[in-house]
């Protein structure tokens, strides 16, 4: 049982839980066991965003203006990531994250703006949305086969290209509370190469090559 209100939650793709609350990070087995905890009141107040990098092993925490990455394997070594400075605001305000499933590119709305980071945390873009005059922005999600960042609001839908280019806008009657795209998955392929198959052999004892490789 969590000992404080859930924020967020996700699930890895070993089917155990990431669990965000108030003042912890948790990490709970498929059955429910604790695997590990993280006290974030050092680095925090009121997180409410969780993004799981699940290639690098990488569990990305936002607050209201914290943005923390934690090894999923270490939780007790986390990195704080600095925000850029506000623009026409005392402070930034995450509203916010999502992870590209496969180069682990972290995309953050803070207030108008659009920053993408790499896997080290290292800043690469930040794109002024407003523009797009979308409004608050209430959900994000990447597009694992196009690549693409989808980014929903009280005033609009838009698409954005994996680098942060402006692609294309949708007018909303409602608030966008949620984005939903299909999964990237990842399955391991095994096939025959040394001796092809079908083949015909005169050696009892032949040398078998195998080639391994994915398909998405």
């Amino acid at each position: 049982q969590s000992p404080d209100n859930v924020q967020a939650l996700s699930l890895d793709v070993d089917e155990s839980v990431w669990v965000l609350t108030k003042k912890q990070l948790i990490h709970l087995a498929a059955s429910g066991t604790v695997l590990d905890s993280a006290d974030l009141s050092t680095y925090a107040i009121n997180p409410g965003y969780l993004a799981i990098d699940n290639l690098a092993g990488y569990v990305w925490v936002a607050a209201y203006s914290a943005l923390i990455r934690f090894d999923a394997h270490h939780l007790n070594q986390p990195k704080v990531v600095d925000l850029p400075p506000p623009t026409g605001a005392a402070t930034q305000k995450i509203d916010a994250l999502a992870v590209e499933a496969v180069s682990g590119t972290l995309g953050v709305v803070s207030r108008n703006m659009l920053y993408l980071y790499v896997r080290n945390g290292t800043l690469i873009k930040g794109v002024d949305i407003t523009p797009q005059n979308l409004g608050t922005i209430q959900a994000i999600a990447y597009d694992p086969y196009s690549l693409s960042l989808w980014l929903g609001g009280n005033g609009g839908l838009a698409r954005f290209t994996g680098s942060g280019d402006f692609a294309a806008r949708w007018p909303v009657n409602n608030a966008t509370n949620a984005i939903g795209v299909v999964p990237f998955k990842l399955r391991p392929t095994v096939s025959l190469e040394i001796p092809s198959d079908n083949g015909l052999l005169n050696n009892p004892q032949p040398t078998i090559t195998l080639g391994l490789g994915s398909s998405c």
